[in-house]
């Protein structure tokens, strides 16, 4: 035992995976399984149960439901007859097609598969990350931004079967868990390709010959993406940043007191941003939500991007004091704002999923 079961001390085998409540998916089934039952069964163990002390459930259902589930049983559960059963729960239709569990097999022999110990917590998205020309992918620590799966070989086949199972049976659109999954799905897929219209724009602007064209031309595709992202956040009421803003201004709800809901507003964007008034753990609790990628992400990178052409045209310098400065007075500004005075503000969905899941599959597969 790696604490030599804390020497007798009664202990709780936990799960800490979740930081911040970021979204990106990332498990290792076998360790929430296979690993508290051996903890339990080694020799002098003081252990008395399994836990969660995560910090967010955005996301990654399966994970937290297995270890749950693991609680009630002394022997490790059978992984894949264990995805079978919670795909059936999960997706309650007359009919599942096959085609839906081969989904969430596939992710649980690859995603939630990982035994990289250096991403061994959700995958922070560099969307969600101040940008910068350097020092923000192939992260390790508890805010990995390294993707350990191929997403070709697993998100993408992942996606082509939910909806394939969808045709097969249309009752699965009508599902509030099956289209929130293939929202998931979708925004993981715009995270992942996120990273390599990143780094096509840093290895443009990084070239001796580039001008700023060539900037702008990989910029507008590394916007264009994240513009994409949130119109397939807003048709899921899940992934909204106005239920945020809702809850946090509907404690104020009884005083009548607009300033103490204003308060409160700028405590629930302070907290999914900068979290300090000036950043003091900034994008620790970052989200992938509907209006925060649009009217917080995407300027920043739109500043960003911009200032590389800039430097392009002007020929001075990179300077990251310059745009980070910028990017901390636009965090500042956006915090103290109120929701739905802003240009399409919406406080419920828009949009269709279905239409816009196939557009991007159509554009980023």
């Amino acid at each position: 035992m790696r604490t030599q079961s804390y020497f007798g001390k009664t202990w709780i085998w936990c799960e800490l995976h979740d930081y911040g409540g970021n979204q990106g998916f990332e498990g290792n089934l076998l360790n929430v399984t296979a690993a508290p039952v051996a903890a339990l069964n080694s020799p002098g163990s003081s252990m008395k149960g399994v836990g969660l002390t995560m910090e967010g459930q955005e996301g990654n259902e399966i994970l937290y439901d297995i270890l749950l589930d693991q609680a009630w049983s002394t022997t490790a559960l059978d992984i894949q007859s264990y995805i079978s059963s919670w795909v059936s729960r999960r997706y309650v239709v007359k009919t599942l097609p096959t085609a839906a569990k081969q989904a969430w097999l596939l992710l649980g022999s690859t995603v939630y598969s990982n035994s990289d110990p250096n991403t061994q917590a959700t995958v922070k998205s560099i969307l969600e990350l101040a940008p910068a020309i350097s020092g923000l992918t192939g992260r390790g620590g508890h805010h990995p931004t390294s993707v350990f799966y191929n997403t070709n070989t697993t998100i993408v086949p992942a996606l082509q079967l939910l909806l394939q199972a969808s045709r097969q049976n249309p009752q699965l659109l009508r599902s509030p868990e099956f289209a929130h999954d293939v929202v998931d799905l979708g925004r993981q897929l715009l995270a992942n390709r996120f990273i390599d219209l990143y780094n096509t724009l840093i290895s443009t602007f990084n070239s001796p010959t580039s001008k700023e064209a060539n900037v702008a031309s990989a910029a507008k595709s590394l916007l264009t993406l994240l513009s994409d992202l949130d119109a397939l956040l807003y048709t899921n009421k899940d992934f909204l940043l106005s239920n945020w803003i809702k809850m946090a201004r509907g404690l104020a709800a009884n005083t009548n007191d607009a300033s103490y809901a204003n308060y409160l507003e700028y405590n629930a964007r302070n907290q999914l941003t900068l979290w300090g008034p000036t950043g003091q753990i900034n994008d620790y609790a970052s989200k992938q939500w509907a209006g925060l990628v649009g009217t917080y992400y995407l300027p920043r990178w739109q500043m960003f991007t911009d200032y590389l052409q800039e430097t392009k045209r002007t020929g001075a310098a990179f300077n990251a004091d310059t745009i980070n400065n910028q990017l901390l007075d636009f965090g500042i500004a956006w915090d103290t704002k109120i929701w739905g005075q802003g240009a399409g503000e919406a406080w419920g969905t828009k949009g269709n999923t279905w239409s816009a899941i196939q557009s991007i599959m159509t554009k980023y597969t």
